[in-house]
């Protein structure tokens, strides 16, 4: 239960709240996976950011940034945001999440079957870390398991202009999803290259699966069934009560393939869980 909330003024003072607390803190935004029923947090100090203005949405030649404390329903809104993040956005249960939870909340809570995480990876994005000067890939981040301040994330031009793919899998629009996937890829004479395949709800984090997209670079894509293959070879997801093992494998490939296809194709949403650009 939380007994103590911070609300540094800056960032250097949030750091150094981070420093002097160490793991008996963590950072907070929106506060809606910290304060749900099911949280898995049990912390007694939390370090709020809102004072810290991190919720602009910026777009230069360089590349496009988004602040950690934009909430999900303002990318939604907002006319800066591209396509992608706009669809995988929408994915986010009810607009009461959107209205509290933020961009950089949801990379931080690094869960596997986040709605974002999937095309921040598939897209290369970056974060930018509170106090330090060097950025850090969104999928390094949350593969090495993390904790820092995420101050933005910032995605480049080139990465926007790929062809992607977006698709997940729930069992009502209420609820949170089981598979999430995203593709990202740049496609001439009908061979891709800059090939990225993420896939969440496999794994204890969303996974890049860097096997297929070796496979596919620098080729013509291969039949649906050939990708739906390798990806069922490749995730090991873990049986539970939304799903057993041969079910979530079942999901992964046929939403990586139809990401795919859907995003080669340049065609339009074929139902509501599937989206390209």
């Amino acid at each position: 239960m939380i007994q103590e909330f911070f609300k540094p003024q800056t960032m250097a003072e949030a750091l150094e709240m981070k420093e002097k607390f160490k793991d008996e803190a963590i950072f907070i935004a929106g506060g809606t996976d910290v304060n749900c029923t099911a949280s898995n947090y049990e912390i007694e100090k939390v370090i709020g950011i809102e004072q810290l203005k991190l919720n602009k949405i910026s777009k230069t030649e360089k590349a496009l940034s988004i602040g950690a404390g934009v909430t999900i329903q303002e990318l939604i809104d907002s006319p800066k945001t591209p396509d992608p993040l706009t669809i995988a956005a929408r994915h986010f249960i009810n607009r009461n999440i959107r209205n509290m939870a933020t961009i950089g909340g949801n990379i931080a809570s690094n869960y596997s079957t986040s709605n974002l995480i999937p095309i921040l990876v598939a897209l290369d994005a970056e974060l930018k870390i509170g106090g330090s000067a060097t950025s850090i890939a969104v999928y390094d981040y949350i593969a090495r398991e993390m904790t820092h301040l995420i101050e933005g994330i910032m995605i480049s031009p080139e990465n926007l202009t790929k062809k992607y793919g977006i698709r997940q899998f729930s069992r009502t629009a209420n609820d949170t999803s089981i598979i999430t996937a995203a593709v990202a890829f740049n496609i001439q004479h009908e061979k891709v290259s800059n090939v990225r395949v993420a896939v969440g709800g496999v794994g204890k984090h969303v996974m890049r699966l860097t096997e297929l997209e070796n496979k596919l670079e620098a080729n013509k894509l291969p039949a649906p069934t050939e990708i739906e293959d390798t990806v069922k070879k490749i995730v090991s997801p873990l049986k539970d009560i939304r799903g057993d093992v041969q079910y979530k494998k079942y999901l992964a490939g046929t939403l990586v393939s139809d990401c795919i296809y859907n995003a080669q194709t340049g065609g339009k949403m074929t139902n509501e869980e599937c989206y390209d650009g």
